[in-house]
């Protein structure tokens, strides 16, 4: 990966948003629907769903599309150092990405360990580097949440993005 100097590995593709997998959905400016910011995704009654999670990949990939990559960094777990990157290399690594479509598939129910939940959500993408390249990935995200325990916070109540592994795929 040009991005991290290394070469592509789900670890390093999946921590290391880079030019070969900076997902975005459209060019920039051409986003549908409203923005919504990295601190909005909602927290309510279903804060703990599977449809929760999968709306904060959405959210993340939204913010990558407006390149608000702020909101997009925010959206990982521990202010963002869950990504294994510094902000200005996050933000770096979508440099050269032209676009990306991102299809979520069905997450696995959430599992609880240690006062938190985890839940495990497949994803493919495409992505088309500004030189006209396309490749293609697959994996997962996984989102983590503090359970609902007193004194919990509504940001430590949202799901955000603990890890993810995506590899090259055909």
């Amino acid at each position: 990966m040009a991005g991290c100097g290394r070469p592509a590995t789900p670890e390093n593709v999946a921590h290391a948003p880079s030019p070969a997998v900076a997902p975005r959905l459209a060019p920039p400016g051409t986003a549908s629907g409203p923005r919504v910011p990295a601190s909005t995704v909602p927290v309510a009654q279903d804060h703990a769903t599977p449809a929760a999670a999968v709306a904060v990949v959405r959210a993340y990939y939204r913010a990558l599309a407006e390149r608000d990559y702020r909101a997009a960094y925010s959206l990982w777990s521990d202010g963002g150092r869950a990504s294994g990157k510094s902000y200005a290399d996050f933000a770096a690594g979508f440099a050269h990405t032209r676009t990306t479509q991102v299809t979520p598939g069905v997450p696995t129910d959430p599992e609880g360990a240690a006062g938190s939940s985890y839940i495990s959500i497949p994803v493919t993408v495409e992505a088309v580097r500004d030189d006209g390249t396309t490749q293609h990935f697959a994996g997962a995200y996984v989102l983590r949440r503090v359970n609902d325990v007193p004194g919990a916070t509504p940001e430590e109540l949202r799901w955000h993005i603990h890890s993810a592994s995506l590899r090259p795929a055909p």
